[in-house]
């Protein structure tokens, strides 16, 4: 398990394995986002605010964003913790930004931090569980115990990065937005392959969907069609029979239980005068 200090600044969790321990002026240009942060979506008009603040000398920067060195060499070095003040950075034009460098990868951090904050879309949350699993010796309980939750809870988040076509549609176009509610639409297609049609027009029509509205259709596709009704076999004198043949006016049957045919004559009905 990687060891995360939890202490920090003004609130800021602290990274492991500090080099500064004063926030330096690092050159904006000296600085790059780090391409495996696990939080994609950013909040514009917060960076949009916070740029004011940067460019307003009486407030500048409050605090100090981390980086490390880049392995890659150029730029310097990665964020580790602050994109959206290095982001905001950026839109006020700032020369340098004050930084702590760290050796810390920060990715654990990083999560946790996003974690608290309860910004990270469920997407994001997906892609960076899947990333302790493959790249930092976590299971799936070992990630739900970090995050304080269960496997199973683990478990739906990474059935997001395999979606079907339909629940990627809902959650796209805001119509199913809970991790339960894609979860549910997830089962529901997954048990009812032959319905692909209904639930796609389900979904087409279902502004918000909701967990209850998916198990009402669940129940709908899943109920047993009524039994036919059983024919009852023709009997002459109480006895079943099957017809063997009918040549011109001649109708041979056989009666159950007979091992010889029986044949009867046809007569034609007498027209009714009656209409």
């Amino acid at each position: 398990m990687i060891e995360i200090d939890m202490g920090g600044l003004t609130g800021m969790p602290k990274p492991v394995g500090v080099v500064s321990n004063e926030p330096l002026a690092i050159p904006i240009a000296d600085i790059c986002p780090d391409p495996d942060q696990p939080r994609n979506d950013f909040d514009d008009a917060l960076i949009g605010t916070m740029a004011d603040q940067f460019s307003d000398a009486a407030i500048g920067q409050l605090e100090a964003i981390y980086v490390r060195a880049n392995p890659a060499g150029s730029p310097p070095y990665l964020i580790v913790h602050g994109e959206t003040r290095y982001k905001a950075a950026v839109i006020a034009k700032l020369e340098t930004i004050r930084a702590v460098v760290t050796v810390d990868s920060g990715f654990v951090r990083q999560l946790l931090s996003n974690e608290t904050r309860g910004d990270m879309s469920l997407l994001d949350k997906a892609q960076a569980y899947s990333q302790l699993i493959e790249h930092h010796g976590y299971d799936q309980k070992s990630v739900a115990k970090l995050l304080g939750t269960d496997a199973t809870t683990i478990s739906r988040y990474l059935a997001l990065l395999d979606m079907h076509k339909l629940v990627e549609r809902a959650y796209c176009e805001g119509k199913a937005t809970s991790l339960r509610v894609l979860d549910d639409l997830r089962k529901l297609i997954k048990t009812n392959p032959k319905s692909l049609e209904v639930i796609e027009r389900f979904v087409s029509s279902t502004e918000n969907i909701s967990s209850s509205q998916i198990a009402d259709l669940a129940k709908r596709l899943t109920k047993k069609a009524p039994k036919p009704t059983t024919k009852l076999a023709p009997k002459i004198g109480g006895k079943a029979f099957s017809i063997v043949s009918v040549e011109d006016d001649v109708l041979t049957i056989r009666l159950k239980g007979d091992k010889s045919p029986t044949q009867y004559r046809l007569v034609p009905l007498e027209k009714s005068e009656n209409p």
